[in-house]
């Protein structure tokens, strides 16, 4: 009887622990998304375009499905129309590699934060 209580709450230790490292793991991908995000941001007023084309494509695998946090500003569209939202990063991406100005490859930024980001205060 003793034993069997303990491996209830070895087990339940150890999934409390899983889901103290799930958020963790989704905490840490929003921070790298928001980073990358930034890092984006920069390379554009920087006047570097061609430093878009990676970031582009690393950021399309920054979003898992439900990776929200309250301090995020990714809306639940981005799950529902995956379709669409990717493919914005594949304009921007191929955008980038065939040299296009920074102004060009700002309006592809503001079409997916106008469609897919709630701007927090």
């Amino acid at each position: 009887m003793k034993f069997k209580m303990i491996a209830v709450a070895a087990t339940s230790i150890a999934l409390a622990m899983g889901a103290v490292s799930g958020i963790s793991a989704q905490e840490d991908v929003i921070a790298e998304r928001q980073q990358t995000m930034k890092d984006m941001g920069a390379a554009l007023k920087a006047g570097k375009p061609g430093d878009i084309a990676p970031l582009a494509a690393k950021l399309k695998m920054l979003f898992p499905e439900g990776s929200t946090s309250a301090d995020s500003e990714a809306t639940p569209l981005i799950w529902e129309e995956w379709d669409q939202f990717v493919a914005l990063f594949d304009k921007l991406e191929a955008a980038s590699n065939a040299g296009a100005s920074p102004r060009d490859l700002g309006g592809t930024c503001k079409e997916c934060h106008d469609t897919y980001r709630e701007k927090k205060s």
